[in-house]
């Protein structure tokens, strides 16, 4: 598949210096973590975790992780061996095919790192089925509330048996995925990579992401500044090594059983980041914001439960002297309606360094404005005043200054009132191709399409499309989006977009990222139900602006009837078809349970 659709270019081993003369990280890093695999035979525990779970947990992968600490038939799935990680794939005497997958602890109660330049120096495996994998996801999610790709996902690099010396490097985020073909990826035809050892690596700031094979460009991705949709890569993120075998992708022409046992060798891993200034005694120099994601962001906060914590969001504010600012664009790195941060002298989290209400070092107070105070309660946070609405793109433009001291230091914030959205080419649904279609939906098939883009007939600024159930909808998988174009562009978003749509309809909702479904994505609501020859006509309101569309429905359909009591015992493990682990089932569908598609009516 790849090696037909890629233009391959090669990097042999004659173009390369020695493989430790690239380890070098750029100029301004400094090593903050690393493992060399010299010491004992076993991973650190203190540097490392291992994932222990079934075979198809994601993925449909045949392999189970088990933690390199077990025997298995006098087997590890991970060991250290000859100044090497050794990740084991083989059969057991049980059948199952065993491997390893591991998990990389920063320590110091942050598990993973925001920003820096990582690499590791792999050597692949070979095989028809083997998936290796060199990547990152963000610590601190809450998997029962937050989705993927909501999330985000960094691959820095990933390779399949089957088109053997073929990496590859992808971002995944709510404007880039797999689930719908419009990830960020980038290939490479990697001469030897399975004979030889490589450098894998990725230098990443909040502006890009850059990835990297022996010191050559792989994936290069610039940040477009608007939010978390195709940036959510502002969270602290953790190493990940693993060895896969089969699945969606590493199975995609079927697995060679013949090729077991086999093993990926990780010389060493390694971590660097900048260093930051803190402020000088005079004021001047830096300053900072900390808050929770879930409210403040350099780019975007995260609408998501799972980011209170404030450990890494660092915002650095801009410094020109001893006066320092930030702007905050409500609904996009800034929640309207949860404002929560402080202002601190150090990029390092900690209270001595905080800018309190009470007198100190650092004390500040903040000049009289309608929108925002410092509570004294908590002791310096800078909060939204009571019955005070931000409207999407407010800017609010946060000034501390320093210039009497530290310990007089005086916020002061300017507001620009937000300038309305200017209305898209038109309102176009695409969608799952199993849900929706123009002439048909096709069953089975989960895949996104562009080329299946259905235009909305358009009355003024009212958009509208009919739905014939069981003909263009599937009853039994609702899951669409609307866009401003027909391509994946201009999404029509619960939160944190220029184009922002709310639901009004009694059979279908649309998701906010931290309810079980994707930001903007529609959905069957609890016990609503749809049968083959039923009509929906749905209309998108965007009259009163097109950051306040709104979603209604009319037809020939059976909306709300009951709630489905579909809750199973706790040993049960469900999976949607996006790959998220649920507790339970609350709506009609297909689902992953124990390993096995079952239709829940």
């Amino acid at each position: 598949m790849f090696s037909q659709l890629l233009k391959a270019l090669v990097v042999t081993p004659a173009l390369l210096t020695a493989a430790h003369a690239l380890a070098d990280a750029p100029a301004g890093y400094s090593l903050v973590w690393s493992d060399e695999f010299n010491e004992g035979t076993q991973l650190s525990a203190d540097k490392w975790q291992w994932e222990d779970w079934r075979a198809g947990n994601v993925n449909n992968e045949l392999q189970t992780y088990k933690p390199g600490t077990q025997t298995i038939d006098g087997r590890h799935t991970t060991e250290i061996k000859n100044g090497n990680l050794v990740i084991n794939c083989f059969k057991g005497s049980d059948g199952l095919i065993y491997s390893g997958r591991v998990n990389a602890l920063s320590g110091n109660d942050v598990n993973g790192w925001r920003y820096g330049y990582m690499e590791a120096r792999i050597k692949l495996p070979k095989g028809k089925g083997t998936w290796p994998a060199f990547w990152m996801m963000p610590s601190g999610v809450d998997w029962w509330s937050e989705t993927w790709p909501t999330c985000g996902e960094i691959d820095i690099m990933e390779e399949v048996g089957v088109d053997a010396n073929i990496t590859s490097s992808s971002l995944h985020a709510i404007g880039h995925n797999h689930t719908n073909n419009t990830q960020i990826t980038a290939s490479r035809l990697i001469e030897g990579a399975e004979d030889d050892f490589h450098i894998y690596a990725i230098e990443w700031t909040n502006d890009r992401i850059t990835t990297y094979v022996d010191g050559e460009v792989m994936l290069d991705y610039a940040n477009d500044h608007k939010g978390f949709r195709n940036w959510p890569y502002d969270k602290p993120y953790y190493i990940i090594l693993n060895l896969a075998w089969g699945g969606d992708w590493g199975g995609y022409q079927g697995v060679d059983a013949n090729a077991l046992p086999i093993e990926m060798l990780v010389d060493y891993v390694r971590v660097y980041q900048k260093p930051l200034p803190s402020m000088k005694a005079d004021g001047s120099d830096a300053a900072y914001i900390f808050g929770s994601y879930r409210s403040v962001g350099i780019d975007g906060y995260v609408p998501s439960d799972s980011y209170y914590a404030w450990d890494q969001n660092v915002l650095p504010m801009t410094s020109n002297g001893k006066i320092h600012t930030f702007e905050f664009i409500a609904g996009q790195n800034l929640r309207a309606d949860d404002v929560n941060f402080k202002f601190f002298a150090s990029p390092v989290l900690d209270d001595a360094y905080g800018f309190l209400a009470s007198a100190g070092k650092y004390h500040v107070t903040m000049e009289e404005n309608p929108y925002l105070y410092i509570d004294t309660e908590e002791d310096g946070n800078v909060k939204l005043k009571d019955g005070v609405t931000l409207n999407n793109r407010d800017r609010l433009l946060v000034t501390l200054d320093c210039t009497a001291g530290t310990d007089k230091a005086v916020a002061k914030v300017t507001f620009t009132e937000g300038q309305p959205i200017p209305a898209p080419k038109g309102i176009w649904i695409i969608g799952g191709i199993n849900s929706v279609g123009a002439e048909s939906y096709i069953d089975g098939d989960w895949g996104w399409s562009e080329s299946r883009a259905i235009p909305m007939q358009k009355d003024g600024d009212v958009y509208t499309h009919t739905f014939e159930v069981g003909k263009t909808l599937n009853p039994s998988v609702v899951n669409f989006k609307f866009f401003g174009d027909s391509s994946f562009s201009n999404e029509f978003c619960a939160v944190n977009s220029d184009y922002l749509i709310s639901s009004e309809s009694d059979i279908f909702g649309i998701g906010d990222g931290n309810d079980g479904h994707d930001n903007g994505n529609v959905y069957l609501l609890n016990g609503a139900t749809l049968k083959d020859g039923d009509v929906v006509n749905v209309k998108v309101d965007c009259t009163d602006g097109y950051d306040r569309a709104v979603l209604t429905t009319t037809g020939t359909y059976t909306a709300s009837i009951s709630t489905i009591e579909a809750i199973l015992p706790a040993e049960q493990i469900i999976y949607n078809l996006q790959g998220m682990r649920i507790s339970r089932i609350t709506e009609p569908g297909i689902y992953i349970i124990n390993g096995k598609k079952m239709l829940v009516k």
